[in-house]
């Protein structure tokens, strides 16, 4: 008679059988275990990023972000048809899956202090006790014993896994995944070769140094990502640890979703990720929650340090400019770099930056939040729209994870048309924040702060445009270079200092303010005083009067921001021009504020300004210029637009059309 054995708790997968090996070509071993599992094991046992436990509540990294959102559409309506011919032979690659181990909501590692509980695998008998290694919830049976992984023993086995403990996450084939599941219930002999790969120590794994579980498995997610096809530009934002650019949007972001705003109140703020459409390929913005996207913020910061992203490793002249650049607007000092240069150009070698003896990338990163972090969030946040986008979204309680993760699912749900899982997973998440027993959320409080962003954004359409943003930077990365030297010529020539510090100082506060962040703050505030005396300045149709005396009004942002035709122009040409406009209102203010200029000085300004050789008065000289000199200057567009070619090449008769522009942006501001 058998003897009683009680019942274990611990729920696990079928044994697997294993090949193992691991990937050497590096300092890093990365040790994986090859295995074939069947349709219906791998729609049981394995998991998209949105199936994980917790993920309802997660607080999200985006280092654990590595799945890129799946397109329902494109499973549904391609690849699960594809599957169900019959007529026509099929096959998948290998899909490429990750054993996370996992305690509670939160993702980790394999150290031995979490208690972790490995299952027995079936018919453990057949393995003596010695040849059974566990390896964190993993378990291992060997058909022959072994001291080191590398040796030929340790190659063939069977494999399991506690599925309380473990997420087997696709890092590779989301998608091929998502229609196995889809048909897995249906039953089929199909199996799939799959790659598990367990980051565990005692496989070869460094059990300390800088890189973690999470780090490895987000470069493994790029690299296979980009060798398979093309990785888009929001994701490698994200995701890219090699890229200068990339690394500088992420170090003024928050790198997590959080709960609150206190990320804007740090010394060195950063946008929160709340505020950030993160996981979109959108540039636009004009519409939902956010202040920002992370190609809009790309773009940005590309502007301000005037590189773009570091792709080929080859291109050492491209390189090199790059580099000066950053040592020039990030004070960085990256001889070492520019010597390894050297080396790789001399020896056709591609280049990249290191981490030994110096973390070049996190000496940028660092330089960047040290010198753009709190001017980019003050442009970006202090606005009277993005103040008001920022309270509506404290109100209503969305500055957290759980509205971030629903409104990603909604708008996955809404551009896969109608797919069904995508809204089933939408359903499913609402289901779960209404009924949880803890600050329980209903989907149409979620749905109401959605509708009373929107409401801001309608009220001011054009400070929600991408077209703004790229002007609004424009406009900024050019008051920088209005240097307080210059700014002490406007009040007594004598005070002009040769060497002046890119700085000023605060007097009420007590503290050194940079240069970049007192020109974003006198930007900001000259900005908003012009909103707040004239509401419709940010509509794209805003008119203004251009004739007090016969009461004749024009449109304020005619071949600007706006197209002839009335809607928004969205062009880069349109910011390029519309930035002057901008920066024309912070040189204003400028002599509004320091000099003490009225609305009576504007003709004086203007003679000022027109005989100019040098300081603030020559800058804004430059600035009036490109609003009507050049051919494809506003004032000439405006010419041209109303049929007046001539005048479209007679600088008075386009001046007449800019200046009752440049006296109205005056007076509405001084007054």
């Amino acid at each position: 008679m058998d003897q009683p054995r009680p019942a274990t708790t611990i729920r696990k997968t079928p044994n697997f059988d294993f090949i193992f090996g691991r990937y050497s070509h590096s300092q890093l071993h990365v040790p994986y275990f090859q295995v074939s599992m069947s349709f219906d094991d791998i729609a049981r046992y394995l998991v998209l990023v949105t199936e994980m436990p917790g993920a309802s509540s997660m607080n999200w990294r985006i280092e654990e972000l590595f799945q890129r959102d799946i397109d329902w559409r494109r499973v549904e309506r391609k690849i699960v048809p594809y599957l169900k011919q019959q007529e026509e032979p099929h096959f998948f690659n290998s899909l490429t899956i990750a054993l996370l181990p996992f305690h509670g909501d939160t993702v980790g590692d394999f150290s031995a202090s979490k208690g972790w509980h490995a299952p027995e695998l079936e018919n453990q008998q057949h393995f003596p006790a010695d040849r059974v290694r566990r390896f964190g919830p993993v378990t291992c049976g060997y058909w022959g014993g072994w001291s080191d992984p590398i040796e030929d023993n340790a190659r063939l086995g069977q494999i399991c896994w506690n599925t309380n403990e473990v997420c087997a996450v696709a890092i590779d084939g989301q998608h091929r995944l998502a229609a196995i599941k889809e048909l897995g219930q249906a039953g089929t002999s199909s199996s799939v070769p799959v790659i598990l790969i367990v980051l565990h120590p005692d496989l070869g794994f460094p059990r300390s140094g800088r890189q973690s579980v999470i780090d490895t498995l987000r470069r493994l997610f790029i690299d296979l990502n980009k060798h398979a096809q093309t990785v888009s530009r929001a994701r490698q934002i994200l995701l890219d640890d090699r890229d200068p650019v990339s690394i500088c949007v992420r170090a003024i972001i928050g790198d997590q979703l959080v709960e609150g705003k206190a990320e804007l109140e740090e010394t060195l703020p950063r946008l929160p990720l709340s505020l950030v459409d993160w996981h979109t390929e959108r540039a636009l913005f004009g519409d939902g929650p956010y202040l920002a996207t992370i190609l809009g913020m790309d773009w940005a910061v590309s502007k301000i340090l005037a590189i773009r992203p570091f792709e080929d490793p080859m291109a050492h002249d491209e390189i090199d400019r790059l580099i000066g650049r950053l040592e020039k607007n990030l004070g960085l000092d990256l001889e070492m770099a520019r010597q390894r240069l050297k080396e790789c150009d001399r020896h056709k070698r591609p280049f990249s930056f290191v981490e030994e003896p110096v973390d070049e990338l996190r000496q940028i990163a660092d330089g960047f939040r040290s010198e753009w972090s709190k001017p980019v969030t003050t442009l970006l946040t202090q606005m009277v729209p993005y103040r008001k986008l920022i309270d509506v979204r404290a109100t209503y309680g969305t500055l957290s994870p759980e509205f971030c993760n629903w409104f990603a699912l909604k708008a996955s749900a809404e551009s896969a048309k109608g797919a069904a899982k995508a809204t089933a997973l939408l359903l499913k998440y609402e289901n779960e924040l209404a009924n949880r027993l803890q600050n329980p959320i209903a989907g149409t409080d979620l749905f109401n702060s959605v509708t009373e962003c929107e409401k801001v954004k309608d009220r001011y359409p054009l400070a929600f445009a991408v077209v703004f943003h790229r002007a609004l930077f424009l406009a900024f990365v050019a008051y920088t270079k209005v240097t307080r030297q210059i700014v002490a010529v406007l009040g007594d020539e004598d005070a002009i200092e040769i060497d002046a510090p890119a700085e000023e100082v605060d007097e009420e506060a007590g503290t050194v303010v940079s240069l970049q962040e007192e020109r974003a703050s006198r930007l900001v505030e000259a900005l908003n005083t012009l909103i707040v005396k004239e509401p419709g300045f940010l509509e794209p149709g805003f008119e203004f009067p251009c004739d007090e005396e016969n009461e004749t009004f024009d449109r304020f942002w005619l071949c600007s921001f706006q197209d002839p035709q009335g809607p928004i122009d969205f062009t880069q040409g349109a910011a390029v021009r519309a930035s002057d406009l901008l920066l024309l209102v912070g040189h204003f203010w400028i002599y509004h504020k320091i000099e003490g200029l009225g609305q009576g000085d504007f003709e004086k300004l203007m003679e000022r300004a027109e005989t100019a050789e040098s300081g603030l008065d020559l800058k804004l000289d430059q600035c009036l210029n490109r609003l009507f000199v050049p051919e494809q200057s506003i004032g000439a567009r405006i010419c041209k637009m109303r049929g007046d070619s001539a005048d479209a090449q007679d600088d008075d008769k386009k001046w007449a059309v800019m200046k009752p522009r440049v006296a109205w942006l005056w007076n509405s501001l001084v007054g």
